[in-house]
């Protein structure tokens, strides 16, 4: 495999505070994760794509991860939520 090219971007339209972190991560973040995803599978196919985060972003990233997989995209990451110990 040749890896030609690497682009990332990043979700950064959710609030990271404590109500957010109980609540198990932010809808709003993951919907937009999820429509970036759509996005650059419609624009990039066959190639892969990863989702990553840090403490609330991973929780946010765990979300859109579940809305991606039970749809029509293949999602290949790891991720450590903040409630989980490592």
């Amino acid at each position: 495999m040749q890896i030609n090219r690497v682009d990332f971007q990043g979700v950064n339209n959710y609030p990271a505070d404590i109500p957010g972190y109980l609540a198990g991560g932010s809808r709003n973040g993951a919907r937009n994760m999820v429509s970036q995803v759509a996005r650059a599978v419609s624009q990039c196919s066959g190639n892969r794509v990863f989702l990553i985060g840090y403490s609330q972003g991973s929780q946010v990233a765990h979300l859109a991860a579940a809305d991606i997989l039970s749809s029509q995209y293949g999602v290949v990451g790891r991720f450590i939520r903040p409630e989980m110990s490592a």
